[in-house]
């Protein structure tokens, strides 16, 4: 029973050919299909489930599950730490509080799948598919996500300490309450990613896409974010400290009641976005683009806006005073 550590043998190949023949007598569509389909599956999720099981007994060293189809499969709080799950099909699995320490799950099919309270620290997930897999509370520290596909994941409450998110796709992703410290995302889809509470402290960010992206009292303390798409996003009430947005774009992005302190904003396009009620005083924004901002009740002082661009911007209400610093030729609002 044991090539390449589990499911195969004539019993598998009967469980395989039952499989087959159950889905050919359904394609014609007969009455009372999908309970049969359904069925089928529990039936070949269970045999699944205790060929893994045996295959696991007294094994000491890591299981090789490699390209193993595991679908229908129960595992909750199964040891697999170390395991080879590359390329395997884990699609749908209820994977609630499994051990998989260091496991490798490259290019591993996980969609869907239950994953709450499970560990996966220092695992491999590169270029796995995690689409709508349910992460909440889980243990991502140090594991390596490059690659990963993560869109409509839930990761709320997730540990990703130090995570390597390279290149990922989080697009719509929930990460509400997510410890990211010291995580880089450089390049990754944080499209319309819920980052509500979420600790970013010390992640790295650059190039990121962050289009339409929620932040509320999130953590972004000494974050970098050189060169990331902010557009869109929405950052109301949320203190940037340390931060690094170089070369960022803001264009029409929400930082109502936000404030900034000791943040590098050089090179960064504000283009139509509304910055009522910031404050950035103190800030340096050196090649910044102003151009339709919504200055309105924002404080402005002891700030340098030396080479920048403020076409258009409406500085009503704004707060500033002599430190201020104003482009040549622009005549400063009253006061």
């Amino acid at each position: 029973m044991e090539v390449n550590g589990y499911n195969t043998g004539p019993e598998a190949e009967e469980m395989n050919e039952y499989l087959l023949a159950t889905y050919e007598s359904v394609i014609s569509d007969p009455p009372g299909w999908r309970q049969t389909l359904h069925d089928v599956h529990r039936t070949v999720g269970a045999f699944r489930e205790k060929s893994l099981k045996t295959y696991l007994r007294g094994r000491t060293l890591p299981a090789d599950l490699e390209e193993a189809d595991l679908r229908w499969t129960n595992l909750y709080r199964m040891n697999l730490k170390g395991a080879n799950l590359a390329r395997a099909n884990l699609s749908g699995v209820k994977l609630e509080g499994v051990n998989l320490e260091g496991a490798n799950l490259t290019e591993a099919d996980v969609e869907g799948a239950s994953l709450y309270n499970a560990n996966l620290s220092r695992a491999n997930l590169r270029e796995a598919n995690l689409e709508l897999v349910t992460l909440h509370s889980a243990n991502l520290s140090e594991a390596d996500l490059s690659e990963t596909r993560l869109s409509r994941a839930n990761l709320f409450s997730a540990y990703l300490e130090e995570v390597n998110l390279t290149e990922a796709n989080l697009s719509e992703a929930n990460l509400e309450r997510a410890w990211i410290e010291k995580g880089n995302l450089t390049g990754a889809n944080l499209t319309e990613a819920n980052l509500r509470d979420t600790r970013l402290h010390k992640a790295n960010l650059s190039r990121a896409n962050l289009t339409k992206a929620t932040f509320w009292i999130t953590n972004v303390t000494q974050a970098n974010f050189t060169e990331a798409n902010l557009t869109q996003a929405i950052f109301s009430g949320t203190m940037f400290l340390l931060t690094n947005f170089e070369r960022a774009n803001f264009t029409k992005a929400d930082l109502t009641e936000s404030a900034f302190a000791i943040a590098d904003l050089s090179g960064a396009n504000f283009t139509k976005t509304n910055l009522s009620g910031t404050d950035i005083s103190g800030m340096g924004f050196s090649g910044a683009n102003f151009s339709e901002v919504d200055f309105l009740e924002a404080g402005l002082s002891k700030k340098g806006f030396e080479k920048t661009n403020f076409k258009g911007a409406n500085f009503e209400g704004a707060v500033w005073d002599e430190s201020t610093i104003w482009p040549e030729g622009l005549t400063p609002p009253k006061e």
